[in-house]
């Protein structure tokens, strides 16, 4: 939820993957990413970063952003290693996720600086 903006947004691992975004009331609903996404899981806004959105593709081992609007989309980090992230947060210049194959938790610097 993005409230200083009026923005929220979702994932949606449903027969068509997605994320979705829509005004805080539900009104003016669009998709913001549909393509080469499998099971996205955890979304987190990065209020530091220009409310960057953070999310994790559970299935396909990874961890990307984008702007609110979907566009500049990035992949932050890819691979087994990962094990399978279901939920994330950023905070300050790291990114937390939590795994579904130990339920451990890890850290990544958002800046590339190592896992």
């Amino acid at each position: 939820v993005d409230p200083q903006h009026g923005f929220m947004f979702w994932t949606d691992i449903g027969s068509i993957p997605k994320i979705e975004s829509s005004w805080m009331d539900g009104t003016h609903r669009k998709i913001i990413v549909s393509d080469a996404i499998s099971q996205p899981m955890g979304l987190a806004l990065d209020y530091g970063m220009n409310h960057t959105i953070y999310w994790v593709d559970t299935k396909l081992n990874k961890i990307e952003m984008m702007r609110k609007d979907g566009t500049r989309r990035r992949l932050v980090a890819s691979g087994k290693h990962l094990m399978h992230p279901v939920a994330l947060d950023v905070f300050e210049s790291t990114i937390y996720w939590v795994t579904r194959d130990s339920g451990e938790l890890y850290r990544l610097d958002k800046f590339g600086r190592g896992v």
